[in-house]
Order: structure tokens, then C-alpha cells, then sequence
């Protein structure tokens, strides 16, 4: 699942993911992706997360998904330094970190990686 606010980056990595043979759900807000964690009928496997985005950033997101499945994969997508997010969000078992602006390669090698 991909999370992000924008609408033409979310449109634009879901069309790409899926032209690499992945099946992507997409929510704009953290509240959609929370509704679609917590639908049993969903299967999801991995977690794509902006961490900024307004009203629920990806910080809320993620505790509220942790809530729900605990070990579901979750990559953190975002601006902020590696460093600087690996220990804000030490506690909260990130799968992984993409930095932004990321490439289609690294997206798919990041996928790769959690997946495996």
C-alpha cells in the first residue's frame, strides 16, 4: 500500500509499481490507510508511508498501524536525514527508509529488500 498526500506522486508510483508486477492500494491520508489496515479483506504486505502529510502525518500513522498489526512492513518515505529518522522512530520497527526524491530503481530495490 502507498500512502501519500500528492495526488500526481501517488498516481505516478502506483502506475509505476504496478507496470513492475505489484498490486498497489493507495490512500491519501493517514486515516484512509488506516481503514484499509484494519480491513481483514485487505492483504497487505508491505507499507509505503510519507512521513509528512497533514492533519495524521506518518509518525501517527504508523503507531496507529503498529496498533493494528504489529508486523506488518512499513518503509518510511521522506526528506529528513537517515539518521535523524532512525532514531526518532527506533521504537516503532521500521522495515526500512526511502529517501525522497528517490528513484523508480531505489523504490524497487527498497521493495525488494523488505520483502525478501
Amino acid at each position: 500500500m502507498l500512502v501519500d498526500d500528492e495526488d500526481t506522486l501517488r498516481s505516478m508510483v502506483q502506475n509505476l509499481l504496478c507496470s513492475n508486477g505489484y498490486f498497489v492500494n493507495t490512500a491519501s491520508s493517514g486515516k484512509k490507510a488506516i481503514e484499509l489496515v484494519a480491513d481483514p479483506s485487505n492483504k497487505i504486505d508491505l507499507v509505503l508511508l510519507d512521513l509528512s502529510m497533514p492533519i495524521m502525518n506518518g509518525e501517527e500513522t504508523l503507531r496507529e498501524i503498529r496498533k493494528i498489526r504489529p508486523d506488518l512492513k512499513v518503509v518510511l518515505c521522506t526528506g529528513y536525514s537517515e539518521d535523524e529518522v532512525v532514531e526518532r522512530f527506533a521504537e516503532l520497527k521500521l522495515s526500512g527508509i526511502l529517501q525522497k526524491p528517490y528513484s523508480l530503481k531505489k523504490l524497487l530495490q527498497q521493495i525488494k529488500d523488505v520483502l525478501v
